[in-house]
């Protein structure tokens, strides 16, 4: 048994799922300067681990490897540390906890054991980067003691990164900057020229702040045909300067041209759609563009709730975006306002980019009560998604499958890309509602 949450210090560039390790070290000027300021960090991250009064240090241990946590790296330096805490394993982790080092924060937890019981537990903190020079952590393992109390590991680490070399830059000079959508196994659409000076130094600055990808292992997500990439041409004054693209690669990463060479690929500390969508490169899908749909209710296994996506596909000819959470109204088959109780929204709201022809999904889901709740069905839904200025009606439910969320309480997800032959990216986890798991009709109470 093994469970690790962890999220991403580095993000990495390339498309699809699996191992990543593509950075190449050569003679990068400013490496040897790296590894050893890399070093020094994982000595002082060690330093930082603050222990229970007791906690004695020890040459002997139980542990077979590192409890780090971090990210696999070709470029990982890694020293650690053995103690002897009084106290039980977990009470010593919570107190770990509630004095994480200095300037830290809580990168990823876990547990690890067999035959389905726990026997030691993990966490792991990140300290604040050295941008183009390292990053760092350190983590922290418990588990009992032969003899009573806690066996404690700690590894102080920290990540080497290669220097970005200076050639590699968006040169000064830039008139305008054209962003264009590549829209995976289709074709590429325009979708805006910037010539605001402000904006294009803001770009230019963003690009030339970035790092390139590192030699980091890790899973990244995949895309599915359909999906569209960002990409930026900056156009220079003059014919005779190169042109600089940077395109998404699908995988937190920018691929990067100068010319016709190609340079290392860019990490991206900000998603390049995010970036766009915040200066207000991107445009906004209206209302007239929208081509609303919905699926009808279905079952999700735990816990048990009803489910339906709400689809918007881009009828236009022209791209545009959308971001964040909606607001919802539930109104009667007659088209009535009826008590609608939104609940705070989940997921990470991600700028969803749609190309002509492509979908974003909202997916809507409600608890079921085991005796029904003779809550009245719900005809149609007021859909106000952010910076769309007209509110878009969408039917919903059906006769046999209505939507009746008890007292109108509902649970509204962020705006998501709709994967091919889905209807949002948890379509997989719902079944067809079965007639036991329909809501009860409303009827007059006996008695």
């Amino acid at each position: 048994m093994a469970a690790r949450a962890a999220g991403c210090l580095v993000v990495l560039s390339t498309a699809g799922c699996g191992v990543v390790a593509v950075a190449r070290t050569g003679q990068a000027p400013g490496i040897a300067a790296n590894k050893a300021a890399a070093r020094e960090a994982a000595a002082n991250a060690l330093q930082k681990v603050v222990l229970p009064a007791g906690a004695a240090r020890t040459e002997t241990s139980p542990w077979r490897g590192s409890v780090a946590g971090a990210l696999a790296s070709l470029h990982l330096i890694d020293i650690h540390q053995d103690w002897r805490v009084p106290g039980a394993p977990r009470r010593v982790l919570g107190w770990i906890k509630a004095h994480p080092p200095a300037g830290s924060t809580v990168f990823s937890t876990g547990s690890d054991g067999r035959y389905g019981k726990t026997s030691s537990w993990f966490v792991t903190f990140a300290l604040p980067p050295a941008p183009g020079v390292y990053q760092q952590g350190v983590g922290i393992g418990v588990m009992a003691a032969k003899g009573g109390g806690s066996a404690v590991r700690a590894d102080g680490w920290a990540i080497w990164l290669i220097p970005r070399p200076h050639s590699e830059q968006v040169p000064p000079g830039v008139r305008a900057v054209a962003v264009f959508a590549d829209v995976v196994a289709g074709r590429a659409f325009p979708v805006n020229t910037v010539t605001a000076p402000r904006t294009i130094a803001r770009l230019v600055s963003y690009v030339n702040s970035l790092a390139i990808t590192q030699a980091i292992s890790m899973s990244c997500p995949s895309y599915a045909p359909g999906w569209a990439l960002l990409g930026l041409r900056f156009l220079p004054a003059s014919t005779s300067a190169p042109q600089v693209r940077v395109a998404d690669d699908g995988c937190f990463g920018l691929r990067f041209t100068l010319g016709k060479r190609s340079g290392p690929p860019l990490m991206e500390t900000v998603d390049l759609a995010s970036k766009l969508w915040q200066l207000g490169v991107l445009p906004v899908c209206t209302s007239q563009q929208l081509r609303a749909s919905s699926t009808l209710p279905a079952r999700l296994p735990a816990p048990p709730a009803l489910d339906m996506s709400l689809n918007f596909r881009n009828g236009s000819s022209t791209v545009c975006s959308l971001n964040g959470f909606a607001r919802l109204r539930l109104l009667s088959p007659r088209g009535r306002p009826l008590p609608t109780r939104v609940m705070p929204g989940l997921g990470t709201p991600e700028v969803t980019i749609l190309a002509p022809g492509a979908a974003a999904a909202l997916a809507v889901l409600w608890p079921v009560r085991r005796h029904g709740c003779n809550a009245p069905r719900v005809g149609s839904v007021n859909v106000s998604l952010p910076r769309v200025s007209q509110a878009i009606p969408v039917k919903v439910g059906s006769a046999t499958r209505p939507v009746a969320p008890c007292g109108g309480k509902i649970r509204v997800e962020a705006i998501a890309r709709s994967w091919p032959g889905t209807a949002h990216p948890r379509a997989a986890l719902a079944s067809p509602l079965p007639p036991a798991a329909r809501p009860a009709a409303r009827r007059p109470r006996a008695g």
